[in-house]
C-alpha cells in the first residue's frame, strides 16, 4: 500500500442510495482509519452509535474530516480497527461485507 492507495470496506444495508463503510490509507508512518458518519449515512437510515465509537478511541467528525477517524500504526491494526468499529455499529453479517482498493 502506498500513500496514494486506500482500502474501502462496505456493508450492504439494503439501500441502494446508502451504505455503511470504513476505510484506511497510509498517512506518513501511520494508517488513517475512518468509518462513516451521519453526514453520509443519516440516523433514520442506519443509526451511528456515538458512545461506542468514543469509548473505542475514535475521534468525532469535524470540519477537517467528515468521518469518524482514528490513527493506527500498522495495516493489521487498521483493518481490525475499521472492522471492529463497523461491527460495533451493527454490521454483523459477514456475507454483507465487501472491499475494494482505490487510489487518490
Amino acid at each position: 500500500m502506498t500513500g496514494r492507495d486506500y482500502l474501502l470496506v462496505t456493508y450492504d444495508i439494503g439501500r441502494h442510495d446508502y451504505s455503511a463503510y470504513g476505510q484506511f490509507a497510509l498517512n506518513g508512518l501511520n494508517f488513517q482509519c475512518e468509518v462513516v458518519s451521519d453526514r453520509f449515512l443519516p440516523a433514520d437510515v442506519w443509526p451511528i452509535d456515538t458512545p461506542y465509537l468514543l469509548r473505542n478511541g475514535w475521534s468525532a467528525p469535524d470540519s477537517g474530516n467528515p468521518n469518524w477517524s482514528q490513527l493506527q500504526k500498522g495495516p493489521e491494526e487498521a483493518a481490525v480497527s475499521v472492522l471492529s468499529a463497523m461491527r460495533g455499529l451493527g454490521c454483523s453479517d459477514p456475507r454483507l461485507f465487501s472491499w475494494s482498493l482505490g487510489a487518490f
